[in-house]
């Protein structure tokens, strides 16, 4: 039953399942978890009906060509295409978390792209036709973006909390001491800086610094929704909560 599910987990010791009771944290953990797990599966289940519906009259105006006009061909995957950018907005508040570094991340890659697109390629284009183009100043942000998310031989603040996340004596203070200690004493990031306050650190984005607190952090990145709850959504008797939780074939 799912109304019973947050309140206890099952763990398996040798051969035997023990159900045991969740504190009132653990509950609403696992409440948490299941919400997140619901908003995410639906958002890819949607992105999945799109794709689905897209190709079908994609599929149908290229059997529609062919038939009509003999070797006449359409490509698929450019025939019908819908680009979309959801734009969070920065965010900046007296107490920032992960939720707000998660977003002003998304923002930062946004400027990337910007930048990249914009600045780099077409000027680049430009000079290779000869055509003059002046010097334009811009702030080119992808320290910042490497610093967050970098790649793997240089592991980023989202690299290093997800290392966090599957030690067993993980916490939040030894999070933070690993973050200050690569990106304030091993390899200095100029967009990273020590906070005043205890248990923060700050980011100087491309639109402001901001000041991450880092409570919560470590927990709030595992989310962990148990099996036996997923198994039970994945019985659903609504059709589209059992979809949801069904990897798609």
């Amino acid at each position: 039953r799912a109304s019973g599910a947050p309140g206890s987990r099952n763990i398996k010791v040798g051969a035997e399942v023990i159900n045991k009771p969740n504190t009132n944290e653990e509950a609403r953990s696992v409440r948490d978890a299941l919400c997140k797990g619901l908003f995410a599966n639906l958002f890819e289940w949607i992105v999945r009906q799109l794709n689905s519906a897209l190709k079908a009259t994609a599929d149908a105006a290229a059997a529609t060509a062919s038939a009509g006009q003999g070797d006449t061909k359409l490509d698929n995957t450019a025939a019908r295409f819908i680009g979309a950018v959801d734009v969070f907005g920065f965010e900046s508040f007296g107490v920032n978390s992960l939720e707000q570094l998660c977003i002003n991340y998304a923002n930062e890659r946004l400027q990337r792209l910007f930048v990249t697109a914009i600045f780099e390629s077409q000027v680049s284009v430009y000079k290779k036709e000869g055509i003059a183009v002046p010097d334009i100043p811009f702030t080119d942000n992808a320290k910042v973006v490497a610093l967050i998310d970098g790649p793997a031989a240089e592991p980023g603040i989202l690299q290093i909390l997800s290392e966090e996340c599957v030690l067993g004596n993980s916490s939040d203070e030894s999070f933070l001491d690993r973050v200050q200690q690569r990106f304030a004493v091993d390899k200095p990031n100029p967009h990273f800086a020590r906070a005043k306050g205890r248990g923060m650190f700050n980011i100087k984005h491309f639109a402001a610094e901001v000041s991450y607190t880092v409570v919560g952090f470590v927990a709030k990145n595992k989310d962990p929704l148990p099996v036996d709850l997923s198994m039970l959504l994945k019985s659903s008797k609504v059709e589209v909560v059992a979809q949801l939780f069904t990897p798609p074939a």
